[in-house]
């Protein structure tokens, strides 16, 4: 039997009046720990892009390869730190409520 939007969204509403704030608590957990990994994950990119650059530079040392392997590193590193911002501020709690309407935004 295929189920309908409407079985969908009353087994939700169902799930969260059972499971009340145990589901957000453990949302936001995810939610920093997954902060972590972006923390991480910037950091460690970096290295192996920049590892990936020598490499391949030591490889084939003509200008083509050094200004097509500086413009990855350039692009990237922005991308980088925002990837750490953006898991500092996961970890720090700052996406635990996300506003459901347009009332909810300050200005």
């Amino acid at each position: 039997m295929p189920q309908t939007a409407q079985t969908n969204t009353e087994f939700s509403v169902l799930f969260c009046a059972v499971c009340g704030n145990k589901k957000i608590k453990h949302m936001n957990q995810l939610k920093r720990f997954a902060g972590i990994i972006w923390i991480i994950l910037g950091p460690v990119a970096v290295y192996y892009l920049i590892k990936t650059a020598a490499d391949e530079i030591a490889k084939k040392p003509v200008l083509d390869t050094k200004i097509q392997w500086a413009v990855f590193i350039v692009v990237f590193i922005p991308i980088a730190i925002g990837m750490v911002i953006f898991g500092w501020y996961a970890l720090k709690g700052e996406y635990d409520h996300l506003p459901e309407s347009s009332e909810e935004l300050i200005d």
